[in-house]
């Protein structure tokens, strides 16, 4: 078995931490009752969201800059709402979708 130095334990373990918070959140998002929560507790739900999607967005962000110097804008966290309920899921479930490709590629 080979011996992993001291950052390279850190990388796997902030890759491993990363993915974990990128699955909760699509579990999450996608359960049934997760639009009773917007219905109820809108804003709150949104505010913690804000703050993990953030992290998503600035990692693709990062790739997209670098390798197709900024020709593509991704477009972050899009707030859920009763109304528009679907297509912000879409939108969102896209975003992890494509992080999650990219957590795969780093693998």
């Amino acid at each position: 078995m080979a011996a992993f130095t001291k950052e390279q334990t850190f990388d796997i373990i902030a890759l491993d931490l990363f993915t974990k918070m990128i699955n909760s959140i699509e579990c999450n998002i996608s359960k049934y009752s997760f639009r009773d929560e917007i219905k109820h507790h809108g804003e709150a739900v949104n505010n913690a969201l804000q703050k993990d999607f953030k992290d998503i967005v600035e990692l693709l962000e990062g790739v997209v800059n670098k390798f197709y110097l900024e020709h593509y804008e991704i477009r972050g966290f899009q707030p859920f709402t009763a109304t528009d309920f679907e297509s912000c899921l879409n939108h969102n479930l896209g975003l992890i979708n494509n992080c999650k490709k990219l957590l795969k590629f780093i693998e």
